[in-house]
């Protein structure tokens, strides 16, 4: 029961005559204090070297949980078209804990997991990343692990040899993923025949030519301490030079190796691609893409800008905040156009060339009409300039996005590797939004229109690719 005096005082306020004042609690009290927010000077990233010439890279976010490994220089873009398939190759075998001249399999996959850590092992085109993700105590058993299996793996003939059969049945299920599989065919349509445009992947035909020879060649040229990089994320830059030194500081520069390195300038071609196969579903698959701007151009967060002012997505979304629905792909193709399942674009980036990818589905009796419309954005793109409603959403979006993804660990650990590996340096995003808010509606144009002055690239998967026009009426389109 109430007291009397809980009664008068409930009585009294809910007649109005409560001893309370009567103000807003969105107008600030005269007589409060002001708040003291907590101060945060960032996470700078410190870069130092080893005796030996290894790059150590540090971000030091104070988690719980840090991110450690190896960057290293090398890629399908540095090899022969023998040898290219080699390096993916290797990361397979890798993933799966090799046996090393100082562990056995179930040494290195048993120390590894004991630790309760995670690996990744990636193999790009132009560069190999080793990842693992653990708790800072864990963090040289870690590091011991990767360094043992990058720089110590024991490429034995048989070893190599029995594992062809095993690489190549995993990359059966791969090889039904349309969104690995168009990159790729863009990518041999667009450089053929040299750099960026030799397989990734090693295939049925050429997958027996990887023997033990081979691996150890491209091991013993790439391997050295010029190409590494040893990066942490969430670690104090002494600790990781510590844990550094103790895993890779013994290695040498060219240690009875012929480090002639050569690397070829890549020759964008344009061209055509097509590959009649079931894609796990009934569509198919087109990709159009053009040369555009690298890592080292101007004009770089112009084409960065553009790629997210043209957006696109998939027919099944239903929409929401950063679904895309006001990008130009999704208003003026898949919202119009009931026949395209999906349309999108995106941008490969690299150190001296970069790819602007359209890509789009519909079933097989369309796609005549989804590449007319994908050829007319890519045109709509050059003449049509942006409007300051859509150049402000791009630009914010491109802020927002590049700032989103940092947040991840992950991200952070690529984005910190590449971007030392590529300019000596890393810039975070404060440093890139400036230069992202200083783009114009005619510095989009003016990559939008450079890149349609190079013959396009275009490939198409699907089990039905009879309804595609041929290359050269394609061509027409941009002349």
């Amino acid at each position: 029961m109430p007291t009397a005096g809980g009664l008068t005082e409930s009585v009294t306020n809910l007649v109005g005559l409560t001893r309370y004042r009567p103000i807003p609690l969105h107008d600030k009290l005269s007589d409060a204090l002001e708040p003291v927010g907590a101060s945060y000077e960032g996470a700078p990233v410190t870069i130092s070297n080893l005796n030996n010439g290894i790059r150590v890279v540090s971000r030091n976010t104070n988690e719980v949980v840090s991110n450690v490994g190896i960057y290293v220089d090398v890629g399908s873009r540095y090899l022969a078209p023998h040898s290219c398939g080699s390096v993916d190759f290797m990361k397979d075998m890798q993933m799966n804990f090799l046996p090393t001249r100082t562990r056995t399999r179930l040494d290195a996959s048993c120390g590894f997991y004991r630790l309760g850590s995670g690996m990744q092992i990636s193999a790009f085109r132009d560069c190999l990343m080793y990842r693992g993700e653990c708790f800072k105590s864990s963090m040289q058993g870690t590091l011991d692990v990767m360094a043992d299996l990058a720089l110590n793996t024991d490429f034995e003939d048989w070893l190599v040899r029995d594992n062809h059969d095993e690489y190549m049945w995993r990359r059966g299920d791969q090889w039904q993923n349309a969104e690995e599989v168009i990159p790729e065919l863009l990518h041999q349509a667009a450089y053929q025949g040299n750099t960026y445009g030799l397989p990734l992947h090693p295939n049925e035909s050429n997958v027996h030519e990887i023997n033990g020879d081979l691996m150890r060649h491209v091991h013993n040229i790439f391997f050295q301490p010029s190409r590494i990089l040893c990066v942490g994320v969430g670690v104090e830059h002494e600790a990781l030079e510590d844990i550094a030194f103790n895993s890779l500081g013994h290695i040498r520069e060219g240690d009875n190796t012929d480090l002639s390195v050569q690397k070829a300038p890549p020759k964008y071609t344009g061209g055509e691609r097509r590959l009649e196969r079931e894609m796990g579903d009934w569509q198919t698959h087109v990709g159009l893409a053009f040369e555009t701007e690298n890592w080292h151009s101007k004009d770089l967060m112009a084409m960065c800008v553009l790629n997210m002012m043209m957006g696109g997505g998939g027919s099944f979304s239903a929409g929401g905040p950063g679904k895309g629905m006001y990008t130009r792909l999704y208003q003026d193709a898949l919202a119009r156009w009931s026949y395209i399942t999906h349309i999108s674009c995106s941008h490969s980036i690299y150190e001296d060339t970069a790819l602007f990818c359209y890509y789009g589905t519909s079933a097989p009796e369309h796609a005549g009409r989804l590449v007319d419309v994908m050829c007319h954005q890519a045109k709509q793109a050059a003449d049509k300039a942006a409007t300051p409603q859509e150049l402000e959403r791009a630009k914010t979006a491109l802020a927002n996005n590049i700032c989103y993804e940092y947040e991840r660990r992950e991200v952070q650990f690529e984005d910190i590797a590449r971007q030392c590996a590529v300019y000596g340096k890393h810039r975070s995003p404060e440093e890139w939004f400036p230069e992202i808010m200083a783009v114009t509606a005619e510095d989009v144009t003016r990559v939008a229109q450079k890149m349609l002055k190079k013959p396009p690239t275009v490939v198409a998967a699907g089990h039905e690719l009879n309804y595609l026009p041929v290359y050269t009426d394609i061509l027409n389109k941009f002349n």
